[in-house]
């Protein structure tokens, strides 16, 4: 396994289109931007993108933005063929080893099997589960915004301390 950090134009035009396929198969429709508004946060320096290859083949993606007060995940997955392997487990911890910030990502809320699935992966990974009510913008025209939570590395955050993540994503990330 290769594991390379690219931001902006060291991101050629197939890797991102791979990178896309990963989003398009693992998340839903409102969980990620158009493709030529993802591509354009490729402008963006503070936006990066963690690439797992396994013979050449992107198997795993992890896509964070690297704000003032912490590091922000926002799309974060492995292949379906290749879950399940400790390979998302690697990647996360290469951020974690490499990142100074806190780490603070979003999750869907406990409602189902796999949704409980994922936030137990992240809490085995020191994540810790922040029950504050919280709404990601929408990414697309014509989307709803989508409950929920936020989950941070290494330690819990306050409410006051939640408030400001808040704002610095709707500021930083999801403006339109």
């Amino acid at each position: 396994m290769e594991f390379k950090i690219l931001s902006g134009k060291n991101i050629s035009n197939e890797l991102f289109e791979s990178f896309f396929e990963i989003l398009e198969s693992s998340f839903l429709k409102e969980e990620f931007r158009s493709f030529e508004n993802q591509k354009a946060l490729l402008e963006k320096d503070i936006y990066q993108i963690l690439f797992c290859f396994s013979d050449d083949e992107l198997i795993g993606i992890m896509a964070f933005w690297h704000l003032s007060e912490f590091t922000f995940i926002e799309h974060f997955a492995v292949k379906e063929p290749f879950r399940g392997k400790g390979i998302g487990r690697k990647m996360m911890k290469l951020l974690q080893c490499k990142n100074k910030n806190n780490v603070i990502l979003e999750v869907e809320l406990p409602y189902n099997e796999m949704n409980v699935k994922r936030i137990e992966f992240y809490k085995k990974l020191r994540f810790k589960y922040n029950d504050f009510e919280y709404y990601q913008a929408p990414l697309n025209k014509g989307d709803k915004p989508l409950p929920l939570r936020i989950m941070s590395y290494p330690e819990s955050i306050s409410k006051s301390e939640f408030d400001v993540i808040k704002n610095k994503l709707i500021k930083s990330v999801y403006k339109n």
